[in-house]
C-alpha cells in the first residue's frame, strides 16, 4: 500500500476501533498481561541505514573551536532537510535517528526506491540496517569519521602544545594539540569538589595535528549543573595543565532593534561572530566590551532577521576561550495547523502563547525545550477543545531563556486551478514568495514569485505537470524572518473497496464541499457535506458491519460514481472499476481481476510490483524473490489509476499465525473491519478442542490456557479452516560463562535467534532506575539444528552475554506459521529498604527466592514465584538491608546476590550527595527535581567511590531525589534512594502531603501557629516505593494558615517549613486573578474545569483540561494573571500554586467575584448568549 495513504488509514481505523481496543486491553489483562510485540523476521527486512554526507559548504571561522561547532551545526541542519525530503517519498515508511551512530537515519523502504534515495542531496551512503552495519559505525567518534573534512575546515597554523575552548551552550570542550596522548578534562565546583571528569583520545587531522572533542551531556539538562559559573575547568595532557574559571556569560539577538546583547565578566572584550542560515558565505565579526554594569550591547549595523545566528566569545585565564551561542529568533507555522516551530534561545524552556485577535476562539498555549541550536517545536492547545488552528491576525508570543518576541500572522491564501494548472492567492503586498510542489515521486518543484501591490500573486505549474493528490505550499517570510506557510493541493480522490472509505484533496483549503455517491443505476446512494482541512484534504468514510445480518451502511461497488462539488461546481469525479485481490502464501503470489490492459501497482508489505492486466482482465504479481523463506504475513493491496490520476485500491491479508510457547495468545493477520471474521481453535495433541478464541481486529486471539508443545492451532476465516499449525518442541538457554546459546528445535531446521543486550547508557540507566532495563542493542543470528533437533550457537567474539539480556528463538514453518520461544539471562533488581525484589528469569518455569540475613539464616521464608513474560516479583516479610543475601534457585542454577553496603544522603547544608559504597566502584546517580510539586525532571550523573568506600557529588539546590545504582560483578543492580523531604499543603485544609527522608518509615506531622502553639498533629507512614505520605491533622484548629510552621519528624531526621504569604482573588469585572506571593517567585494560576461556563466551541461539554497561567510576583510580592482574552466566569473557582526549589508546594483557592452592584444590575454577556 502507498505509504502516505497507510498512515492516514491506520489513524482512521484506530479511531473507529476504540471500543474494541478497550475490550482487548481488558481481555489481555485477564490473560496475564499485555501482549508483547511479536518478534518477526520482518524486523530485519526492508530497513536501511542512510548516512548523511558532510556539508561541502559551511561557514568558515578563523577559530578552530568555532569551526568545529559550525561544521556540526551545518551537518545537523543537512540531516533535518534530508529527513523532511524522505518523508515526502511515497515508498518510504518509518524514519528514525540511530542511537550511537551520528548523522544517520534508519528507514523502511522497498529496494526499488533505493536508487531514488541514493541520488537525493545529502545522502552519502545507503546500506542494509543490520547488526554488522551498526556495529561497524557505533562508537566511532563523529570527527574521526570525517577526518578529511575537518582538515579542510580547521585553519592551518603552527603546531600548538595545547589549546582549550569551552562551548557553554553546547556543554562541549574542544581543542588542538600536537600530541596523540590522552587528554584529561575535569570540572570542579567553586569549592574545589570535582563533579565531572573524562578522558578523551585526540584524533589526528594532519601532520602533528590532533583535535579532541568532549560533549558533557546529551538531552536537555540544565547547563548550570554541568558547567556552573564560578566552577573551574582543568585540561591536562602529558604533564601540561591548563586551568580556568568558568565565567558568567550570556548572549541574545533580536530583530526588533537589530542588536546583539548579553552579560559577561566586567570589562571583558567580547568577540561576536555572526552567520546566517541558508547562506554559508555570510560571515561577519565584531568586538565590544562589557560595561561596569556587567552588560554589553552591540549594534552590528545590518538588518538582523530570523535565521541569523552566532557566538559571543571571551578569553579567560591561561588563554582558555569561552563561547555562548545566540540566534535571532523566529517562528514557523502552517495556516490551520496546531504546531509551532522555530528558533529561540538555545537550551531553554520555551513557552508559547497565542491570542486570537478576532475574538472568536480565545487563546492557546504550548511549551517545549529548545536544542543546542535553538530549534523547538510544540503543540498548541486551546481553552476549548483539541489543538489550535492558526489564522490571520493571531498574535503569537514566545518567551524563554530570558528573551521574549511576538508576531502577528499575516494574510496568506492559496488555491490551485486544475484547468489552468496554476496556483494563486493573496499575500502581503509586494512580497517575495516561495512556492513548492511535492511530487509523488519524492522530488520537489520549487519556484519563486512576488505579490503585486494589491497582494495578488499567480504562478503556472504546468511545466512540472501536476498530478492528482500532489500537495504544495506557499511560504512567506516576514521582514523579521518568521516563516508562514499555506498549503494547496491538486484535486484527486482515493477510494478503498474493502470498506466505504474515501479521501483525497481539493483545490481550496477549508472549502465547503458536497460529495455524492451514485449507483450504477443512476440513483443517489449517499451524500456527504463537510469542510476540507487546512491542507485542502477531505476524508469521508462510513464503515459497514453486520448486525443481525443487516448491512447498516452502503458500500462502494463496481460502477458507482463518486463526484465532489465545490462552490456549486463539480471539481473531481471517479467511476469505481471492477477490482479484486487474492493471495497464495505458499508461493508468495498475489492475483486478481482488474479493468483489461490497465496499469496497476500491487503492494505486499513494503514491496511493490508494477503490472499490467491482461486483455481478459486478470493480473498476477510474484513476490517470491522478496519474501523468500520468510513468513508470508502482512497486508496486500492492488491500486488502479484512472485518466485523471484518481486511485482505487483493494486490500487483503495473508493468513498466518505467530505463536509463542508459554503464552496465552497468538497473533493473527490484522483485520481492518469492525466485524472480524477470524477465530483460532486451540486443540490438544489428540485433536480435541481445548478452547476457541475470536481474533480481534488488532490481530490477536486470547486463550485462558498457555500454549504448549504438541498443541494444534487452527486459523478459521469466515468459518473456513485455512491454516493448521502443530506446535513443535523448541527451547533456548543462555550459557553466560561460555558465551553461547543452546537448545532444541525441529530436526534439520533453520532457526533465527534475536538477542537483546542491555548495556548501560543514559536511556538504559534511566529506564532501569524506574523498573526494567532498556535494551540498547539487538543482535540477529541464524542457526541450523541437527538431525536430532539440537543446536549450539557460540557467541564468543561477537558479544558478551550479561545478566539482563533477553533472547527470542524463532522457527518459521513452511506451512506459514511462526513459533517463538523467549528466554533470558537471570538478573536481580534490588532496592535497599524495600521488601520486594524484581527479577528477570531464564524461562517460564517457577523459581524459588530466599532472603538470608548477615549470619546466613533465613530472614524471610522462601517464596515460589512464576514469571510472567520472564519477569517476576517476590515480596519478603522484612526489607532488604546491606549484609543480606538473596538466593535465587531456578531449574538449572542457584544464584546468590550479596547486598553490599550502599547508602546515600542529601545534605542540603553542604550541597552534597554522599554515602558509602563498595570501594573504587563506579556508580550511576539519577538526580531528580520536583516542579510545582507535581512533575519529576531527572538527569544522570556518575560517581567513583574512593578506596575507603566513600563517594560524594555536588548537589544542585533544587534536586530533591537521588537514585544511586551499583552494578555487581555478576551484573545485578542494587539501588538505594535518597530524598530531601518536602511538604504539600493547601491553605485552610487539614491534610498534609509530602515525602519523607526514607522509604517506609513512620512520620509525625505537627502544625504550629506563628506564636509557637500547637494547632494540630497527625501520624502516618511513608510509602515503601516513593516515600510519599498523607497525614490528617487532629486538633482544635488544625487547618493550615499563613505563617504557620509545619514540622515533619521521622527517625531519619526533622524538617520544618514556614507557610509563606500567599493570597488569591478572582475579579470577573477586570478578568484578572491577583494576590500576593513571595517576591520575584512564580505562581501557577488555574481555573477549575468544572467552573468554566459552557461555550459555543465546547460542544456541549466542559473543556478537556483546566486552563492555567504562570506569572511572576513583583519585587513587592504582588502578582496579576490576565484572563481578558477568554474572560473569567462569575462564581468560578480556581487555585493558585506556589513552589520553592526543593518542591514544597502551597495552594490557595479562590472564587471569581464581580463588582457589588445594586441597581441597575450589570452582567457580562457571553458571545454564545448573544447568538441565542
Amino acid at each position: 500500500m502507498r505509504k502516505r495513504e497507510l498512515s492516514r488509514r491506520f489513524l482512521i481505523t484506530c479511531m473507529g476501533a476504540l471500543v474494541l481496543t478497550f475490550g482487548l486491553l481488558i481481555l489481555c489483562a485477564w490473560a496475564g498481561g499485555p501482549p508483547e510485540k511479536p518478534i518477526d523476521q520482518d524486523i530485519a527486512k526492508g530497513k536501511w541505514l542512510v548516512f548523511v554526507s558532510p556539508p561541502q559548504e559551511f561557514p568558515i571561522n578563523p577559530e578552530p573551536a568555532l569551526a568545529i561547532s559550525l561544521f556540526e551545526r551545518s551537518w545537523k541542519e543537512r540531516q533535518r532537510a534530508l529527513e523532511r525530503q524522505l518523508r515526502q517519498l511515497r515508498g518510504v515508511g518509518e524514519i528514525s535517528e540511530v542511537k550511537g551512530v551520528p548523522y544517520a537515519l534508519s528507514i523502511r523502504t522497498e529496494p526499488q526506491s533505493l536508487a531514488l534515495i541514493s541520488g537525493l542531496p545529502g545522502v552519502e551512503e545507503v546500506v542494509p540496517d543490520t547488526k554488522a552495519a551498526r556495529q561497524r559505525l557505533k562508537g566511532l567518534p563523529l570527527l574521526q569519521k570525517q577526518r578529511s573534512a575537518l582538515s579542510r575546515i580547521i585553519p592551518l597554523q603552527a603546531p600548538l602544545t595545547l589549546t582549550v575552548a569551552v562551548h557553554l551552550t553546547e556543554m562541549k570542550v574542544v581543542g588542538e594539540t600536537s600530541l596523540p596522548t590522552p587528554v584529561l578534562i575535569t570540572i570542579a565546583s567553586s569549592t574545589g569538589y570535582v563533579s565531572k571528569f573524562s578522558t578523551v583520545i585526540p584524533i589526528p587531522i594532519g601532520s602533528n595535528r590532533y583535535i579532541y572533542v568532549f560533549n558533557f551531556c546529551s538531552g536537555w539538562i540544565p547547563r548550570e549543573t554541568i558547567l556552573p559559573p564560578g566552577g573551574v575547568i582543568t585540561v591536562s595532557q602529558a604533564g601540561k595543565v591548563i586551568t580556568a574559571t568558568i565565567p558568567s556569560l550570556s548572549a541574545f539577538a533580536t530583530a526588533e532593534d537589530d542588536s546583539i546583547y548579553g552579560t559577561g565578566p566586567l570589562s571583558a572584550t567580547v568577540d561576536v561572530y555572526l552567520y546566517k542560515e541558508d547562506e554559508a558565505s555570510f560571515f561577519a565579526s565584531y568586538t565590544t566590551t562589557v560595561t561596569a554594569s556587567g552588560a554589553y550591547t552591540l549594534m552590528p549595523g545590518i538588518d538582523l532577521v530570523g535565521g541569523h545566528y552566532g557566538y559571543a566569545g571571551v578569553t579567560g585565564e591561561n588563554g582558555v576561550r569561552f563561547y555562548e551561542s545566540f540566534v535571532v529568533p523566529y517562528v514557523s507555522l502552517w495556516y490551520g495547523g496546531d504546531v509551532l516551530s522555530g528558533k529561540a534561545v538555545p537550551y531553554s524552556y520555551i513557552n508559547v502563547r497565542v491570542k486570537d485577535k478576532r475574538g472568536q476562539i480565545g487563546s492557546g498555549w504550548g511549551d517545549a525545550y529548545s536544542d543546542p541550536y535553538g530549534a523547538f517545536a510544540c503543540y498548541i492547545s486551546q481553552n476549548y477543545y483539541g489543538g489550535w488552528s492558526f489564522a490571520e491576525g493571531d498574535l503569537i508570543t514566545v518567551s524563554g531563556g530570558g528573551q521574549e518576541f511576538s508576531t502577528v500572522v499575516p494574510l496568506l491564501t492559496s488555491e490551485f486551478h486544475r484547468d489552468e494548472a496554476k496556483v494563486d492567492g493573496y499575500a502581503p503586498p509586494s512580497s517575495p514568495l516561495e512556492i513548492s510542489l511535492l511530487k509523488l515521486d519524492g522530488s520537489t518543484a520549487a519556484f519563486t514569485t512576488t505579490s503585486s501591490a494589491d497582494g495578488y500573486y499567480a504562478l503556472s505549474l504546468a511545466p512540472v505537470s501536476p498530478q492528482a493528490t500532489e500537495m504544495g505550499f506557499v511560504r512567506y517570510r516576514t521582514p523579521e524572518g518568521h516563516r508562514i506557510h499555506r498549503a494547496f493541493a491538486v484535486p484527486g480522490i482515493i477510494a478503498e473497496l474493502n470498506d466505504f472509505y474515501l479521501r483525497g484533496y481539493l483545490s481550496q483549503a477549508a472549502a465547503p464541499f458536497t460529495l455524492t455517491l451514485t449507483g450504477a443505476s443512476g440513483r443517489v446512494k449517499s451524500m456527504f457535506f463537510d469542510t476540507s482541512s487546512y491542507q485542502a484534504d477531505f476524508a469521508f468514510y462510513q464503515r459497514y458491519y453486520y448486525y443481525e445480518n443487516v448491512k447498516i451502511y452502503p458500500i462502494i461497488k463496481e460502477g458507482d460514481r463518486v463526484s465532489i462539488e465545490v462552490s456549486g461546481e463539480e471539481e473531481i469525479s471517479l467511476t469505481v472499476p471492477h477490482l479484486t485481490i487474492n493471495v497464495d502464501p505458499s508461493v508468495k503470489i498475489a492475483y486478481g481481476e482488474a479493468p483489461p490492459s490497465s496499469h496497476l501497482e500491487v503492494w505486499w508489505r513494503d514491496y511493490v510490483r508494477e503490472v499490467t492486466a491482461t486483455a481478459t482482465g486478470t493480473y498476477t504479481a510474484d513476490f517470491s524473490s522478496e519474501i523468500g523463506e520468510e513468513l508470508a504475513s502482512g497486508s496486500l493491496s492492488t491500486w488502479y489509476f484512472d485518466e485523471q490520476g484518481n486511485s482505487v485500491y483493494i486490500e487483503a491479508f495473508a493468513p498466518y499465525l505467530s505463536i509463542a510457547i508459554g503464552r496465552k495468545y497468538v497473533y493473527t493477520p490484522y483485520c481492518s473491519k469492525f466485524s472480524c471474521p477470524m477465530a483460532v481453535l486451540l486443540l490438544d495433541e489428540n485433536g480435541q478442542l481445548k478452547e476457541r478464541a475470536q481474533a480481534h481486529c488488532c490481530g490477536v486471539a486470547n486463550f485462558s490456557n498457555p500454549i504448549q508443545a504438541g498443541d494444534i492451532l487452527v486459523l478459521e476465516i469466515e468459518g473456513q479452516r485455512v491454516l493448521t499449525a502443530t506446535v513443535p518442541f523448541i527451547s533456548a538457554r543462555f550459557d553466560e560463562e561460555n558465551d553461547l546459546i543452546y537448545g532444541q528445535g525441529p530436526p534439520s531446521s533453520t532457526l533465527s535467534i534475536y538477542v537483546y543486550v542491555y548495556e548501560p547508557t543514559y536511556e538504559s540507566v534511566y529506564k532501569a532506575s524506574q523498573e526494567w532495563p532498556y535494551y540498547y542493542y539487538t543482535y540477529i543470528y541464524t542457526v541450523e539444528t541437527s538431525a536430532g533437533g539440537f543446536y549450539t550457537l557460540p557467541l564468543s567474539g561477537t558479544l558478551d552475554i550479561i545478566p539482563g539480556s533477553r533472547g527470542y528463538v524463532i522457527y518459521t514453518s513452511p506451512h506459514n506459521y511462526m513459533l517463538g520461544y523467549p528466554f533470558g539471562a537471570p538478573m536481580v533488581y534490588v532496592n535497599i529498604g524495600e521488601e520486594e525484589v524484581a527479577m528477570l528469569l531464564e524461562s517460564f518455569a517457577p523459581v524459588s527466592v530466599t532472603l538470608l540475613g548477615p549470619d546466613g539464616t533465613e530472614k524471610s521464608p522462601p517464596r515460589s514465584v512464576t514469571p510472567s513474560y520472564l519477569e517476576a516479583y517476590a515480596s519478603f516479610d522484612k526489607p532488604v538491608e546491606p549484609g543480606d543475601t538473596i538466593v535465587l534457585t531456578t531449574a538449572s542454577r542457584v544464584i546468590s546476590v550479596p547486598i553490599p553496603l550502599l547508602t546515600v544522603s542529601l545534605d542540603g547544608d553542604e550541597n552534597l550527595i554522599k554515602g558509602m559504597a563498595p570501594p573504587e566502584a563506579s556508580l550511576d546517580v539519577l538526580l531528580c527535581r520536583l516542579q510545582m510539586g507535581q512533575e519529576w525532571r531527572c538527569f544522570l550523573r556518575s560517581a567513583t567511590v574512593s578506596s575507603s568506600g566513600g563517594y560524594s557529588l555536588t548537589l544542585p539546590s533544587d534536586v530533591t531525589r537521588a537514585d544511586v545504582m551499583y552494578w555487581t560483578l555478576r551484573g545485578d543492580q542494587i539501588k538505594v534512594t535518597g530524598i530531601k523531604p518536602h511538604l504539600e499543603v493547601k491553605l485552610e485544609a487539614r491534610t498534609i502531603y509530602g515525602s519523607s527522608f526514607r522509604l517506609g518509615e513512620p512520620v509525625t506531622v505537627t502544625l504550629y501557629a506563628s506564636d509557637g502553639s500547637v494547632k494540630g498533629q497527625g501520624t502516618g507512614e511513608s510509602s515503601a516505593y516513593h516515600s510519599s505520605f498523607s497525614v490528617y491533622l487532629d486538633g482544635i484548629t488544625p487547618t493550615v494558615g499563613i505563617s504557620d510552621v509545619i514540622e515533619l519528624r521521622t527517625p531519619s531526621g526533622v524538617y520544618t517549613f514556614v507557610i509563606p504569604h500567599l493570597t488569591a482573588y478572582g475579579d470577573a469585572v477586570e478578568d484578572v486573578v491577583h494576590g500576593q506571593a513571595p517576591p520575584l517567585t512564580l505562581v501557577r494560576v488555574e481555573v477549575s474545569e468544572k467552573s468554566w461556563l459552557r461555550g459555543p466551541h465546547a460542544q456541549g461539554g466542559y473543556y478537556y483540561s483546566p486552563p492555567y497561567r504562570i506569572v511572576q510576583a513583583d519585587a513587592n510580592g504582588f502578582y496579576a494573571a490576565d484572563w481578558s482574552d477568554v474572560g473569567l466566569p462569575m462564581d468560578g473557582e480556581g487555585e493558585v500554586k506556589w513552589s520553592n526549589k526543593r518542591g514544597d508546594l502551597v495552594e490557595v483557592g479562590f472564587t471569581v467575584k464581580g463588582a457589588d452592584f445594586y441597581l441597575p444590575l450589570v452582567l457580562k454577556q457571553w458571545p454564545y448568549e448573544r447568538e441565542m
